[in-house]
């Protein structure tokens, strides 16, 4: 497997849909705009420091497959729709 990381800014990247993977940490609301850099069936991994996460979680195109608890560190797998309260 070839891996390539890019730390960018996603204002100024030019790769639609080019990427298997992207990494959000505390980076502010970004998934609406950065959806474009990731390809079909790539994942996004993101934080809820604001509220990102939440937002992700609401949008049709993903799907919600783990919330890492921070108390047991441990990837929580099951019960995923009690892990991030929302309102819409």
């Amino acid at each position: 497997a070839k891996m390539k990381f890019c730390l960018n800014d996603f204002e100024h990247l030019k790769l639609p849909g080019g990427f298997d993977l992207l990494i959000s940490m505390s980076a502010g609301i970004v998934s609406k705009p950065c959806t474009r850099f990731l390809r079909i069936g790539g994942y996004f991994l993101v934080s809820d420091a604001h509220f990102d996460a939440r937002t992700v979680a609401l949008d049709k195109r993903f799907a919600l497959l783990g919330v890492y608890d921070m108390k047991s560190k441990k990837l929580d797998t099951k019960d995923l729709k009690s892990c991030l309260v929302t309102s819409t």
